[in-house]
């Protein structure tokens, strides 16, 4: 990078920011022992707290929740029925107010028994009227100025980049290539098992209220070998749950 336009500007200096450019450096130099071929630059990157800001809470937490609350006209019983009398009740409000047990039910009832694409329509409306209650911006403008100089950054040294997330995958890939120019295909994350449904000419694919997937953890690099086929060579993430990914990668 020397005598160019510095392809990370907002990064502080220092051993981060370095070790990035070395490393790009060296696998796109055909000279250096560490060059790799740029069809096997894969890159992997966890999205929630990484991409943009998973505070004050997951913002997938925040459409799901906003969704109980559009569906229970249409569900007088939840009045009655925990999680959802609580949610309705103001009584429980954020992700961390719910086992995981809880989770995974809202998730399944306020994201299931839909197709992709009225599933992703439904994210693209809410993340269009929602928005962050700490910064007071919409949550696709909740991202992280130095990740998207190294999305772009990497993508100019022929790098292909995966979002690999715990979130829903289709939640995700209704935002990833407006905001991170990252197209729906390179989008691995939680998903329901698939129905094809057949009416006359037409067919569809309809998610089922049974989970198929919870990418976190362990399931991370699963997932990126049952996706890609391929190990990346670089990862970034920021809990946890992401370790695997990250011990797979290097």
């Amino acid at each position: 990078t020397q005598g160019t336009a510095d392809p990370l500007p907002s990064w502080n200096e220092g051993s981060a920011k370095t070790s990035i450019l070395s490393f790009v450096e060296n696998v796109t130099n055909p000279s250096n022992t560490n060059y790799v071929e740029p069809s096997e630059r894969i890159a992997a990157f966890d999205n929630d707290g990484t991409l943009w800001c998973e505070y004050p809470d997951y913002v997938q937490s925040h459409f799901m929740l906003d969704r109980v609350m559009d569906m229970a006209p249409e569900h007088p019983e939840w009045n009655d029925t925990e999680p959802f009398s609580s949610i309705i009740s103001g009584k429980r409000f954020a992700s961390g107010n719910f086992s995981v047990k809880e989770a995974m039910q809202i998730y399944v009832t306020t994201s299931s028994n839909l197709t992709a694409d009225e599933y992703m329509s439904l994210a693209r409306d809410w993340l269009n009227s929602s928005k962050n209650s700490q910064f007071g911006l919409p949550y696709t403008r909740c991202v992280y100025k130095p990740m998207l100089e190294l999305l772009s950054y990497l993508r100019d040294e022929d790098f292909k980049i995966y979002i690999v997330t715990g979130g829903d995958e289709d939640f995700v890939r209704a935002f990833s290539n407006e905001v991170y120019g990252i197209p729906s295909e390179q989008v691995i994350g939680s998903a329901f098992k698939l129905l094809f449904v057949e009416n006359n000419s037409s067919c569809s694919l309809v998610k089922l209220p049974e989970i198929l997937v919870v990418d976190d953890g362990q399931e991370k690099p699963k997932e990126i070998m049952q996706n890609i086929g391929s190990r990346p060579i670089l990862a970034y993430g920021n809990s946890d749950g992401d370790i695997p990914m990250l011990k797979f990668t290097t």
